[in-house]
Formats: structure tokens, sequence, C-alpha cells
């Protein structure tokens, strides 16, 4: 729904503030911002065809090398299994990936939960929370739970993600819901928590 002209008004006139802040501290900085960026960046397996010929051996060289903790090697053979149309195969070795800790294999895994349901994906993201390095495990948590319009645990586990990881999308993304919600002042607030983290010098 739109904002009334005098609440948006308000809204950014505080905002501003905090982004010439923003701009202040990014000059100072080491990094760009991406204020627009929701997930971490990562290849849409549709980009490209699913009849690429591999070497014989090169999935199992793969999947020896994520047995061994590779994280790029374990997220590659899920993709491979996704573009041949083999979603549980590719959720499992995104899932190994994503409890080690690598957000990449975690966004690719939610996209795939996401044709499950809300009520598989927030049950998936709860167990998921509390095993290994889950930070990226608990940011998707909090995406699953605003989706299903539980804002109180959203709101926690995104928060949770803003203050401990070092990826600006769970500040970002907790910033878009309470702006959503009315509380611009503290919107504006987590924008800047964004970018000072994003630039370095937060």
């Amino acid at each position: 729904s739109q904002l009334s002209p005098n609440v948006q008004s308000q809204y950014d006139q505080f905002s501003g503030k905090m982004q010439q802040l923003c701009a202040n501290a990014v000059k100072t900085g080491n990094s760009s911002v991406r204020p627009e960026s929701q997930h971490p960046t990562t290849p849409d397996p549709g980009a490209t065809s699913a009849n690429i010929k591999l070497p014989n051996d090169y999935e199992s060289s793969l999947k020896t090398k994520c047995s061994a903790h590779d994280l790029w090697a374990c997220r590659t053979v899920g993709d491979i299994e996704e573009r041949h149309n083999r979603p549980e195969d590719a959720s499992h070795y995104y899932q190994i990936g994503c409890t080690e800790g690598d957000p990449d294999s975690c966004h690719l895994l939610d996209r795939l939960l996401h044709r499950k349901g809300p009520a598989a994906r927030l049950a998936f993201w709860s167990d998921a929370c509390g095993e290994g390095k889950a930070l990226e495990s608990c940011y998707h948590l909090g995406m699953a739970a605003q989706d299903s319009g539980n804002l109180e645990l959203a709101r926690r586990w995104l928060s949770h993600h803003c203050k401990n990881a070092p990826k600006v999308h769970g500040c970002l993304n907790l910033g878009r819901l309470e702006k959503k919600e009315g509380n611009f002042r503290e919107a504006a607030k987590l924008f800047l928590e964004n970018c000072l983290k994003d630039s370095n010098v937060g």
C-alpha cells in the first residue's frame, strides 16, 4: 500500500540524512554499497544449457572434493544435479554446503524449497538454523517466517543475522520489513548499519 504524502515526506527526510551519513562513510571505506542486493549473488542454473558436455570423471571428482569439505565442489555438484532435473540430489549437495556455512548454497537450496510450499520451507529452515555454521540458515528462516506472515519470528532471526554475520543482507531485509510496517526510523538505522558494514567501516 502507498504511504500518505505526509508520512512519506517524513520518512524521506530522515532516510535522506541517513543516506548522507552512509555516503560519507563509504568515501572512507574499502568497498561499494549494494543497496538493492537481497541475496548473495549466485549463478542461475537455468542460465545455460543442461546439455553441457562434461568429462566422464568430472562429477565424480567434484563429489570426492565435496566429501573433503570443498564447498565450491558441493555447490557445483548440486548445480549439475539441478541442471539434469534431479532436485532431490541437488538439494542434498546444496544442504552440505549450506550446513558448512556457504551462503550461495543456502540461497540455491532455498530456491528449491520454495517449490515445496511455505510450510515445508519454514520447517526445514527451523531445523537447519540450529545446525552447523547456521547463520545463513537462520537468515533464511527469518525470510521464510516473513513470507509466512510470522513477523515476530522474522525479526528475531533477521536481527540475529544482522548482528552476527559479515554479509549485509540480514540488515537490509530487516530494514525493508520495518519500512513496510511503518517503523521508518528503525528502517533507516538498519539501512545505515547495512551501508557501514558493507563499506567495512562499521
